[in-house]
């Protein structure tokens, strides 16, 4: 029994440097580096589902944010490669401390979101939603994710997809000449949020009254986007994102 004691006495010290910390200090009581580099596999989850107008494809900058608990350390911009695809690569950070990355992917210079870096709160202005065709409202397609480390070695490489915050309310009529009997749609929505907390997913703001409207463009008439329901095929004629997180 004396033995049994005399090794779980040892053990427990050696334990307490192992776990992270959200403190912000580091010890070190070796040659090891301090630091550590983290990379990620980024991936968009690009389809809603069969209905969905837009495809992700405009979709060009990304934003990351380094929190540690509430307190923003850092905010790095990245864009697509020549493969489509978002390199994120090496951000350091101390070992043994808990962090949590926010990521916001969207079309650069869209008009609709204004991002604060510093607490990643997000407003949505849905005034930007005013005489626009239907090609346009892919630039407002926009992804996020939130994700907790703690780094244990030199090199650390997570994955991670990125979803959308929003519902997409897409309007379609059953004729197909439907462009040549209408220029122009509008529809109000009672109760939409404004105000989005990327960093704990919660709305930030009251939920107003916000209309949207339509011009059709000569690609809208070109394109004719459609969906199948059924034995019919729909045509869209007004499609929004609304913030549902």
């Amino acid at each position: 029994m004396k033995k049994f004691y005399y090794i779980l006495f040892l053990l427990i010290p050696t334990l307490a440097f192992v776990g992270c910390t959200d403190e912000n200090f580091y010890e070190d009581s070796s040659s090891e580096s301090p630091m550590g580099k983290l990379s990620y596999d980024i991936s968009l989850d690009e389809h809603l589902d069969s209905r969905a107008i837009s495809d992700g494809k405009k979709v060009n900058q990304l934003k990351v944010g380094i929190f540690q608990g509430n307190i923003h350390i850092a905010t790095q911009t990245f864009t697509r490669n020549g493969e489509g695809k978002f390199s994120v690569n090496n951000i350091t950070l101390l070992k043994d401390l808990e962090y949590r990355i926010v990521f916001w992917a969207e079309a650069k210079n869209n008009g609709i979101y204004q991002l604060d870096e510093e607490t990643f709160k997000l407003t949505i202005d849905y005034s930007q939603y005013q005489d626009l065709s239907l090609a346009e409202t892919e630039l407002f397609e926009a992804f996020y994710a939130i994700d907790s480390v703690c780094l244990n070695n030199d090199n650390n490489t997570k994955s991670i997809e990125l979803t959308r915050p929003f519902g997409q309310l897409n309007i379609a009529a059953k004729e197909e000449d439907v462009f040549e009997k209408v220029k122009s749609a509008s529809f109000t929505i009672d109760k939409v949020y404004t105000g989005f907390d990327l960093l704990t997913g919660n709305p930030v703001s009251e939920s107003s009254e916000q209309t949207f409207s339509f011009e059709y463009s000569t690609q809208d008439v070109t394109d004719k986007q459609s969906i199948e329901i059924g034995e019919d095929r729909y045509y869209y004629v007004a499609s929004a994102y609304l913030l549902t997180p």
